[in-house]
C-alpha cells in the first residue's frame, strides 16, 4: 500500500511539473483548468499588492495560505505524535513477523494496529502534498501572468534577474526553519518527511531563482 502511495505521489508530482513547464502567457482568455487556477492565484496576488508592490502581495498571499493550512499542520503534528506512541507496538510486530516471507502479514498486522488506535499513518504527508500543487500554481502565476512579471518589491525589480539570489536564499532558509520546527515539535523521524524537509527548501530556492 505504501509503495502504491509513493507511486501515486510521484505520478501526480510528474504531472504537475509537466503542467508547470508551460511558458505561454495566462490571461482571462485561457481555458484550461490549470491555467484558470494560475490566473486565480495571479489575481489574488494583484489584489493583495498594496501600493503596487507585487512582492508584498506574494508575501501576504503566502501568509494567508499558511494560515488556512494551520489545521492540517496541527493534524500533522497530532498524527506524528500518535505514530511515535505506537513505535513500541510496531517494533513488537516487526519481531513477531521477521523476514521477507512475513512482509505481507506484517503489513496487515500494522493496518490492524493503526485501525485499532484510529491512526492514519499517511496523515503526516497531507500538508506536503497540498503545498506542492500550490507552489506549482504560484510559480505559474509569477512566470506566466504578464502583470506579475513587471512588479517590484523593496529594491528588487521582479522583472530583472537578481545576481545575488537574496530573496531565494531567504525563502529557502525560512522554509527549512519552518519545516524543521514543525517536525521537532512533532518528534517525527519519518525518513520520507526528512527527505521532503530537505528537498522542499531546495525546490523553493530553485523556484526563487527562476523568478528572481
Amino acid at each position: 500500500m505504501k509503495k502504491k502511495l509513493n507511486i501515486s505521489v510521484l505520478g501526480a508530482g510528474a504531472l504537475l511539473l509537466l503542467s508547470a513547464c508551460g511558458r505561454s502567457d495566462v490571461t482571462s482568455h485561457s481555458t484550461g483548468l490549470w491555467e484558470r487556477l494560475i490566473l486565480m492565484f495571479g489575481k489574488a496576488i494583484q489584489g493583495l499588492s498594496f501600493g503596487g508592490s507585487i512582492g508584498l502581495g506574494i508575501i501576504i498571499f503566502t501568509i494567508l495560505i499558511r494560515a488556512v493550512m494551520i489545521p492540517l499542520y496541527n493534524r500533522q503534528i497530532k498524527s506524528s505524535r500518535e505514530l511515535q506512541e505506537l513505535q513500541p507496538e510496531l517494533r513488537r510486530l516487526q519481531s513477531e513477523y521477521p523476514g521477507r516471507e512475513n512482509r505481507e502479514a506484517l503489513a496487515y498486522a500494522k493496518q490492524d494496529l493503526y485501525k485499532e488506535h484510529g491512526v492514519n499513518p499517511y496523515a503526516s504527508f497531507v500538508p506536503l502534498l497540498i503545498q506542492f500543487p500550490i507552489l506549482m500554481a504560484l510559480y505559474g502565476a509569477l512566470t506566466r501572468v504578464p502583470e506579475l512579471r513587471e512588479g517590484t518589491f523593496l529594491w528588487v525589480d521582479l522583472g530583472q534577474k537578481d545576481p545575488y539570489f537574496i530573496l531565494p536564499i531567504l525563502a529557502a532558509a525560512f522554509t527549512f526553519l519552518s519545516t524543521w520546527l514543525t517536525n521537532k515539535a512533532a518528534k517525527d523521524r519519518s525518513a520520507m518527511l526528512l527527505v521532503m524537509n530537505i528537498m522542499l527548501p531546495i525546490f523553493i530556492f530553485w523556484f526563487g531563482t527562476q523568478i528572481s
